[in-house]
């Protein structure tokens, strides 16, 4: 009996402290985030630019392929994306992150849909493009360019890490997800995808 008690006491306390690390290292990001936000200006800027190729049939399936580049503030390519996603429409998605009265914009996912309007397409969502490792590498953010102090691209870094951690959907004030529709883009047509310091995003 008392071997039973003892391996559930062990048991227990190796749970409650696996539960206190996951507290503490969210905190620790979380605190980060403010210090983070101040010693970074949010300001407007492209930050996408798109191409769509248009859409297709494939072996009874819709297609649509069109072609993304992230930028950095110089306009150059951090990465790009040249393929095609499941559906019939096309959509974006940006994740936030707010602090010390901030707001910055990170583009998290592509994926297609068979509705305009992005509604039944859980599973066309789950098969999307994640953006974040394109410009994220070695704890640095490079949406700004290489040519900021590698502070600056740490602290980027932070910001990030929290829109896109499962924190920030508990702690909705501080982060929100901005959906892009882009079904009005025509074939062949090139559009910008701007963030504002604000953290709105729109298409021009």
């Amino acid at each position: 009996m008392s071997k039973k008690i003892s391996v559930r006491v062990v048991l227990l306390i190796a749970v409650f402290a696996l539960i206190l690390a996951v507290v503490v290292k969210n905190a620790i990001m979380f605190v980060r985030c403010f210090s983070a936000a101040k010693e970074i200006s949010p300001i407007d800027y492209q930050i996408m630019r798109v191409k769509f190729y248009g859409s297709s049939d494939v072996d009874g399936e819709n297609m649509v392929s069109a072609n993304f580049s992230i930028l950095d503030l110089q306009g150059n390519d951090c990465a790009v994306i040249e393929r095609s996603w499941k559906g019939s429409y096309l959509f974006l998605t940006f994740r936030t992150a707010e602090f010390a009265g901030r707001t910055f914009c990170f583009p998290e996912k592509i994926y297609g849909s068979k509705t305009i309007n992005g509604r039944g397409s859980s599973s066309f969502r789950a098969g999307g493009t994640c953006l974040y490792p394109y410009y994220i590498d070695g704890g640095e953010c490079f949406l700004r360019g290489r040519a900021i102090p590698a502070r600056q691209r740490k602290k980027l870094f932070h910001l990030a890490k929290f829109a896109f951690s499962p924190l920030s959907l508990l702690l909705k004030g501080f982060s929100k997800k901005h959906i892009v529709n882009l079904s009005s883009l025509m074939t062949d047509e090139t559009k910008a995808i701007y963030c504002n310091a604000d953290g709105s995003v729109y298409v021009q």
